[in-house]
């Protein structure tokens, strides 16, 4: 049986059978918000039934509003703040009002909520309740409340296999109900071959000859940002102490959209980059609508998290045929597998990233080969329509075991 049809099979099982409340209560535009858009958005166009809980005015609801026609079909639940992460009573009330109304699937984009999910559940045993988690846990919550918490949820669905055994580790979940399932990715619009970013380089400033290094993402300290900076003085530095051995370099900072792009450690970096004066090598971009272009305009794409799971961004660069220096935190070292499609330095060791840098700057034969490897992989591994399937089948199974309740 081919994917598209064992999708059909599990869209014909569900539809009139499932009727799903989505929670993603974040001000932000990621790629946690990201892929519960574009989960909903596949879901929506399936025809099944959907129901999102969300922020009045966050960027999530906005896109939802603005989506189009399929959109129309996802049943938005606006609230003004964000439930308490225990025992929240007026969330409780809202929960129960959506159980009343056919409810039967919970599945929350937060673990941090499972305080206010899980124990108002227990008195509905035939609706299922699943967790996304997309970052490691530091912590051990092997401990009463957990175990209370825990005990009630059906599934927690993970984006690699790294996150998945972190999981088992830290949390008390039982192996078999740690499922991964891979981001998907809409390839349509991140082609290479559709995408010319030409007239995006002139306007850094950057000719043929110049090796343009990028980074994409929430601008936040736990993105590591000062990292990719204080990399970028030392490969500089390195440049003009070499008599042009290197090739000229660009740097370019990719923000958060216009909804978020005036954070303070915005303005940090900016001062650490004057403090550098290497601030016409270093440019601040807004995150907006061109992020396959300005990919495209990239020779290496760099990642210097500090705490990171695989995400949308990571795979939107592979699939831009960028090779990539990821921090080897989290799932990363799993993501370029074997120096396959980039390379991996010490977390929060700006010199080894810097040192990284520099071997791929000196090499572009190696830069084209690991970008050519890292497009094919993420074209075979992680399209949106294999997430779909994954997440259909996760969703068929766990309502026939509720349902035998």
């Amino acid at each position: 049986m081919s994917n598209s049809d064992s999708t059909r099979g599990f869209i014909d099982a569900l539809s009139g059978n499932m009727n799903l409340l989505k929670i993603c209560m974040s001000r932000f535009w990621g790629g946690v918000e990201q892929t519960a858009f574009n989960d909903l958005y596949d879901l929506a166009s399936s025809g099944l039934d959907v129901k999102l809980l969300c922020l009045q005015g966050s960027p999530l609801h906005e896109e939802i509003l603005k989506g189009g026609n399929d959109l129309e079909k996802v049943h938005v639940i606006p609230l003004e703040s964000r439930p308490r992460e225990v025992l929240d009573l007026q969330f409780r009330g809202l929960l129960h009002e959506q159980i009343i109304n056919g409810v039967n699937i919970v599945h929350s984009h937060h673990t941090s909520l499972l305080g206010s999910i899980s124990p108002w559940l227990w008195r509905h045993p035939r609706v299922v309740l699943l967790a996304s988690r997309y970052l490691m846990a530091a912590e051990d919550k092997h401990d009463p409340i957990h175990r209370l918490i825990y005990g009630r949820v059906d599934s927690v669905l993970v984006t690699s296999e790294s996150l998945r055994q972190n999981v088992i580790d830290t949390h008390p979940v039982k192996e078999r109900r740690v499922r991964v399932v891979n981001p998907g990715l809409d390839f349509a619009g991140f082609d290479p071959a559709l995408v010319n970013a030409q007239t995006r380089r002139q306007t850094w400033g950057a000719d043929e000859k110049t090796v343009v290094i990028g980074t994409v993402g929430r601008i936040h300290p736990e993105k590591g940002q000062e990292l990719l900076v204080k990399a970028a003085a030392g490969l500089l530095k390195d440049r003009f102490g070499s008599r042009g051995e290197m090739p000229q370099l660009k740097f370019i900072i990719v923000g958060e959209d216009a909804h978020h792009s005036g954070t303070p450690f915005r303005s940090e970096l900016q001062e650490l980059v004057r403090q550098f004066r290497i601030q016409e090598h270093v440019i601040f971009e807004d995150y907006g609508d061109h992020v396959a272009e300005m990919m495209q305009g990239f020779d290496i794409f760099v990642m210097p998290a500090r705490r990171e799971s695989l995400g949308l961004v990571v795979l939107e660069a592979m699939a831009m045929e960028c090779p990539l220096v990821l921090s080897d935190t989290g799932s990363f070292r799993e993501v370029v597998g074997n120096q396959d499609y980039g390379l991996t330095f010490r977390s929060d060791d700006a010199f080894n990233l810097q040192r990284q840098l520099r071997t791929l700057v000196a090499d572009s034969e190696l830069r084209a080969k690991m970008g050519r490897q890292a497009r094919l992989h993420v074209v075979k591994n992680y399209h949106r329509s294999l997430r779909l399937q994954r997440t259909l089948e996760i969703y068929d199974r766990c309502l026939k075991v509720r349902q035998a309740f």
